[in-house]
C-alpha cells in the first residue's frame, strides 16, 4: 500500500501538540509496517533525521507554509503531488487539505475551538479555519479525532455521521515516567505548560494564582512554559494588574530536558483551559508524579478521570483553594498522584498509532 501523509507540523526546531501527534504516529507506522510505502509531505528541509527507513520517501513541497495564505498554497501543491503519484490513501494529520484528492482521504481533526470561539483568535485566523475545516470534514472518506468529546462535537457542528468518525486518544512522553518529583523548598511553584493563547485561560491562571497568594501566606511562584506568541490585551492587562506579578515567571518555549526539570521540582500542575480537544499536559503531570488541578470542561473530564481536582475554568476562588489543599494536605497529594499513575494505563502512543492505523484500513476499504 502506498500512503501519502501530510506531516507539515513535524518540525525539528520545536513542535506543539499536533506536531508531536504526527511524529509519534508516523515513526511507529514506518517501523511497524515495512511492507508499505510511506511518502511524507512537508514544507521544509527533509525530516530524514527524525523519520527514516527503506520504506520512506520524503517530499519537500513549496512554499514553506509560515503564513495563512501560504498554507493554502502548500495544500494546493500537496494536492497536485498526491494526484500525480496516485497513492492508495492520503492522510492529513492537521485536518486540512485541498480537494479534490484522487485517493481515499483520512483527515485528523483535533478540536473545533475555532468554530465555537472566534474571539480567541484573529479575525483572519478564524476565517481561515472556518472556511476550510467544514468542507475538509465533509469531503473526507473518514475522520479521526482525539476524544469522544471532539467526535460528538464534530458530528453535531458539521452534520457528520458519527459512524464516520473514529476516536484515537493521544499518548504522552513516557520519558516523563522517570521523573522523581520532589517539590523545591525555596520558591516552590505551580507549573503550566502549553501554547499561550486565550483559550488556554492564561487570564484564569493569573487570577487564581493571585487569589491564592493574597489569601494564603506563601512564597509560591507560578511558572508558565510554552510558546507565547498570542498574548492579547486582556492577558497582558491581567498580568500587569496582578499584585503578585513578580512571582509569575514566563519561561517561553523550553526543550525537553528543561521541561523534565521543571516537572521534577513543581508543586503541582495547574492546567485550566476553557477548551480542549484532549489535554496532553494532564497526562504529563500524571507521568511526572504531580497532583493535577484542571478544568472540568470539554474533553478534560474524559482524559483526567478521577485523578485530578477539577473546576470550572472561571472558578478562581475554588482553584485557589485547591492550590492550597495540594500544598498542605499530604494525604490528598499522595492519593492524586497514585490515581494519576493508574489513569495512565489507558493512554500511550502505541495505542494511538494502532487505532489510527485501523482508521487507515477502514478508509482504504471505503474508498476502494
Amino acid at each position: 500500500m502506498k500512503i501519502a501523509i501530510n506531516i507539515r507540523l513535524v518540525r525539528p526546531d520545536g513542535m506543539d501538540g499536533i506536531g508531536w501527534f504526527s511524529y509519534e504516529i508516523v515513526r511507529r507506522w514506518v517501523e511497524s509496517f515495512p511492507e508499505h510505502e510511506f511518502i511524507l509531505l512537508t514544507d521544509k528541509s527533509s525530516l530524514k533525521e527524525m523519520i527514516s527507513g527503506p520504506n520512506v520517501q520524503h517530499k519537500v513541497l513549496l512554499p514553506p507554509a509560515r503564513r495563512l495564505f501560504l498554507i493554502n498554497w502548500w495544500n494546493s501543491a500537496a494536492k497536485r503531488y498526491v494526484n500525480k503519484i496516485q497513492p492508495d490513501i492520503f492522510v492529513s494529520l492537521d485536518g486540512q487539505y485541498a480537494h479534490p484528492i484522487s485517493a481515499a482521504v483520512l483527515t485528523v481533526i483535533h478540536d473545533l475551538n475555532f468554530h465555537h470561539h472566534t474571539e480567541w483568535m484573529t479575525e483572519k485566523l478564524a476565517h481561515f479555519y472556518n472556511s476550510s475545516f467544514p468542507e475538509c470534514a465533509a469531503k473526507a472518506d473518514r475522520i479521526a479525532t482525539v476524544s469522544t468529546y471532539s467526535k460528538d462535537d464534530i458530528s453535531a457542528s458539521y452534520g457528520i455521521d458519527s459512524d464516520k468518525i473514529d476516536v484515537v486518544y493521544n499518548g504522552f512522553n513516557e520519558k516523563l515516567l522517570t521523573v522523581q518529583n520532589t517539590p523545591q523548598k525555596v520558591n516552590p511553584y505551580f507549573f503550566f505548560i502549553g501554547i499561550q493563547v486565550p483559550r488556554k485561560n492564561i487570564v484564569g491562571l493569573i487570577k487564581s494564582f493571585t487569589i491564592f497568594k493574597e489569601t494564603y501566606d506563601t512564597d509560591h511562584q507560578l511558572k508558565l512554559a510554552g510558546h507565547d506568541y498570542m498574548w492579547d490585551e486582556e492577558m497582558k492587562s491581567t498580568l500587569d494588574s496582578s499584585t503578585v506579578k513578580d512571582d509569575i515567571i514566563l519561561l517561553g518555549r523550553k526543550d525537553f530536558e528543561d521541561i523534565k526539570e521543571l516537572y521534577s521540582k513543581a508543586e503541582a500542575l495547574l492546567y485550566i483551559p476553557h477548551f480542549e480537544g484532549f489535554g496532553i499536559p494532564v497526562l504529563e503531570g500524571y507521568a511526572a508524579g504531580l497532583p493535577v488541578i484542571c478544568s472540568n470542561t470539554t474533553s478534560l473530564p474524559e482524559v483526567a478521570g478521577n485523578a485530578a481536582l477539577m473546576f470550572s475554568p472561571t472558578d478562581y476562588s475554588g482553584i485557589a483553594e485547591a492550590m492550597h489543599r495540594v500544598t498542605t494536605d499530604e494525604n490528598l497529594r499522595e492519593d492524586l498522584i497514585l490515581k494519576g499513575k493508574k489513569r495512565l494505563e489507558i493512554f500511550n502512543w502505541k495505542r494511538t498509532s494502532d487505532a489510527l492505523w485501523t482508521s487507515v484500513l477502514k478508509t482504504v476499504a471505503h474508498g476502494s
